[in-house]
């Protein structure tokens, strides 16, 4: 029920904040060097950060840190753990891929969405020419 009510509270999240441009200070822009060294490295465009979000845990507020971000991955790529930690909620903006969670493989299409346990990890490989994934991920 709690994960649940967590991943309401994301959805809600991420319309709110999609719907706005990201804030200039919120990008975290590559360095040239790394841009030079591997043109299709795996960089989030980071839209919200931050600690001081609550959540009610057995009728008692808690604090998560919730990050939202959107990864653009190009080049048919392969990731066998993606780099983002705690409950994730994910959504495929574009392309085609194919996730692994627990073992588990499942194709994706744009416009689904689908949720990472904590602690579980995700592998993605994409299908098609590129994809983007809007993820907020919630944790301690």
């Amino acid at each position: 029920m709690i994960r649940i009510a967590v991943n309401l509270c994301c959805f809600v999240l991420v319309a709110a904040l999609h719907a706005q441009p990201p804030a200039p200070g919120n990008q975290q822009p590559a360095s040239s060097k790394e841009e030079a060294a591997a043109p299709n490295a795996l960089q989030p465009l980071t839209r919200f950060n931050n600690r001081q979000i609550n959540f009610l845990k057995a009728g008692k507020p808690t604090a998560a840190h919730v990050t939202i971000r959107d990864w653009e991955i190009h080049g048919r790529q392969k990731i066998a753990k993606f780099p983002e930690t705690g409950a994730l909620t994910v959504h495929l903006q574009s392309g085609r891929i194919i996730t692994t969670i627990a073992g588990k493989q499942e194709k994706r299409e744009p416009g689904d969405y689908w949720s990472v346990p904590a602690g579980a990890a995700m592998g993605v490989q994409v299908t098609s020419e590129s994809a983007i994934l809007h993820v907020v991920a919630a944790g301690k």
